[in-house]
């Protein structure tokens, strides 16, 4: 049969249609075929073909025959009636990288050898088709992601940069409705271990400055004001740029509030040198009576309970920051 013939070859595709059957499976094994429906009509000079034919379908990355890189091929047997045709064309799942590619199809006779492969007519830009834009369980948005069910609150959606797992609106740009599960986390963005707590006071109210228990508002806390006080809670954090790398909370409860206070690591801190000597690295600090401000614990017996923590840095006189180790004791 010399109908395959390079020399004499005149067959053409001329009608075409391509889709996707790659269709994600939410749950289950996950599995997602990789697979492609080609349909098309292939006449020779005019005349419908109605024989069965070897196909070889490869993929390139150049659009010109003879330019670029096999990505893959699928090889089949396919039985054309009246020149219509229809294959599954079965591909790697490393081969759809994000890259443009194109197709290139050759026929033969079926008891043909390969040297009697013919190219029909141009390679075919591969495009996207609707299973492959959104696919079962995927929801693609122009300003959203989602995965899973909108009626599920553990659905996963990404809109406007934000992920949230388990909320359709995330207040921050991971935003868990859940419990995490992690061998480890690293935390770069603070360096210390806080709170919230609501302050009640009449004055300003700023980072850096020391509180206690509040005895009159459960839950709360005020400035300290009193030397060697047992209700010290903490430091506020945020002062001199270091800010708290985990806030613990729980929302809509007494274990809320409008403050970060650092229950442990590192914090800079007001601190009164005046009120009972200067302050060194490695000292023990404690409430003083300047509101707000902490002071050298020279007194052992009355620093027991009362301590902040250890000083890191130097202040020789005045009123200043000192960056604190805080230990509450």
């Amino acid at each position: 049969m010399n109908l395959f013939k390079k020399s004499a070859c005149s067959l053409l595709i001329a009608a075409v249609t391509m889709s996707s059957n790659a269709v994600a499976v939410i749950g289950g094994d996950g599995s997602q075929s990789t697979s492609l429906t080609y349909q098309g009509v292939l006449e020779n000079e005019g005349t419908r073909v109605s024989e069965s034919l070897f196909f070889k379908f490869t993929v390139w990355t150049s659009q010109d025959i003879g330019e670029g890189q096999e990505l893959d091929k699928s090889e089949q047997v396919v039985e054309i009636i009246d020149g219509l045709f229809q294959a599954e064309l079965q591909f790697n799942r490393n081969t759809w990288e994000g890259t443009q590619t194109w197709l290139q199809i050759e026929i033969r006779p079926v008891d043909g050898d390969d040297d009697e492969l013919v190219i029909v007519g141009n390679r075919q830009k591969i495009t996207a088709a609707p299973y492959a834009v959104t696919i079962v369980g995927v929801k693609n948005s122009s300003n959203y992601v989602q995965i899973g069910n909108s009626s599920d609150p553990k659905d996963l959606r990404v809109p406007n940069g934000r992920v949230g797992i388990g909320t359709n609106n995330p207040q921050d740009q991971l935003d868990v409705r859940g419990i995490i599960r992690s061998e480890g986390v690293r935390l770069i963005g603070g360096a210390d271990i806080a709170e919230p707590f609501d302050v009640v006071s009449d004055s300003l109210v700023v980072p850096g400055m020391v509180v206690a228990i509040d005895p009159d508002n459960p839950g709360q806390l005020e400035l300290s004001t009193t030397a060697y006080n047992h209700r010290v809670a903490g430091i506020i954090s945020g002062a001199n740029g270091i800010n708290p790398a985990l806030t613990l909370s729980q929302k809509g409860t007494i274990a809320d509030g409008e403050y970060p206070v650092a229950l442990t690591g590192r914090v800079w801190c007001f601190v009164d040198a005046d009120a009972n000597g200067p302050v060194i690295p490695g000292d023990m600090l404690t409430t003083s009576d300047v509101q707000g401000h902490a002071m050298k614990a020279d007194d052992r017996n009355r620093a027991f309970g009362a301590t902040i923590g250890k000083a890191m840095t130097s202040l020789d006189e005045g009123q200043g920051l000192v960056l604190v180790l805080v230990n509450l004791q």
